[in-house]
């Protein structure tokens, strides 16, 4: 009866120990923390970049025209919640969570269909003022 328990409790503690340098080895000294370099560049193109040559609209536009999905709402939100974890080497953070929150928040007012969301959403949407403080 011992022997599968200690072979379940030694697996465990393989499996997490493996884990733990998984992770680790994800943020090495000296890398940047926060999201990966592709999960930015995929929010960036599928969230906020119209591509008019290809006739596609980003998921951002789509809202403030109201022509989105829920579905699609809902992944524009995901997205916005990733960039609030992203953790910045240029500026501080302090200010970057702050633009951050506000997209979160009209985000938040347009998937609960409140009054002027919309119009909060597309002045939290400030690509330039984000980018000028905090994209290396």
């Amino acid at each position: 009866m011992k022997k599968p328990l200690l072979a379940l409790t030694v697996a465990a503690a393989v499996t997490a120990t493996t884990t733990i340098f998984s992770v680790a080895d994800d943020h090495k000294e000296g890398e940047k923390k926060g999201l990966s370099h592709e999960r930015m560049e995929e929010i960036m193109k599928v969230g906020f970049k119209s591509d008019k040559r290809k006739g596609t609209k980003s998921l951002l536009d789509r809202i403030t025209e109201g022509t989105a999905t829920k579905k699609e709402s809902k992944q524009f939100m995901a997205m916005v919640l990733d960039l609030e974890s992203h953790h910045v080497e240029k500026g501080t953070q302090e200010d970057y969570v702050g633009k951050t929150d506000a997209l979160v928040y009209a985000m938040a007012g347009v998937l609960a269909q409140k009054d002027g969301s919309v119009d909060a959403l597309k002045k939290a949407a400030n690509c330039k003022a984000c980018h000028e403080a905090h994209r290396e």
